[in-house]
């Protein structure tokens, strides 16, 4: 993403001009979810656009169902926090 940054400033241009709608996802879960996260999205876009390597699904049917496994990507950690035993949480 730094790069992206460093790019859009040497251009004079927005960094989301830069990047793809899958680069664009990967930097949001980067920032939202560390390096972990992002590396975990790459994962799912690469076995998603392989499923439908070779496939006839139109290109906007297919840029729908992968927008719509993103969404439900972002969902799913936003609903999955990490489990914290009571005896090493910092709240209590």
């Amino acid at each position: 993403m730094e790069r992206y940054k460093k790019l859009a400033e040497s251009l004079n241009v927005n960094v989301n001009y830069l990047l793809s709608e899958d680069d664009a996802f990967i930097a949001d879960v980067e920032d939202k979810y560390g390096r972990r996260g992002a590396r975990q999205a790459q994962e799912l876009l690469a076995e998603v656009t392989g499923l439908f390597a070779g496939g006839e699904m139109a290109d906007e049917d297919m840029r729908e169902m992968v927008d719509a496994i993103q969404e439900a990507y972002l969902i799913a950690k936003k609903n999955n926090k990490k489990y914290t035993p009571k005896k090493y949480r910092k709240d209590e």
